[in-house]
């Protein structure tokens, strides 16, 4: 029972960094890298 809520814990939290990496990513395409300095260095690196 522990093990399935870990996992479901686990997988929420991985989505909600990729939904947050992927708005931050967008909001640098629109030009908003005064907005957050390192996080545009980051979503540079990804594929999306």
């Amino acid at each position: 029972m522990f093990g399935r809520k870990l996992v479901f814990i686990v997988s929420i939290i991985i989505i909600c960094v990729f939904l947050y990496l992927l708005a931050m990513d967008s909001l640098c395409d629109q030009g908003g890298e005064n907005f957050i300095f390192g996080i545009c260095r980051i979503t540079d690196l990804l594929p999306f």
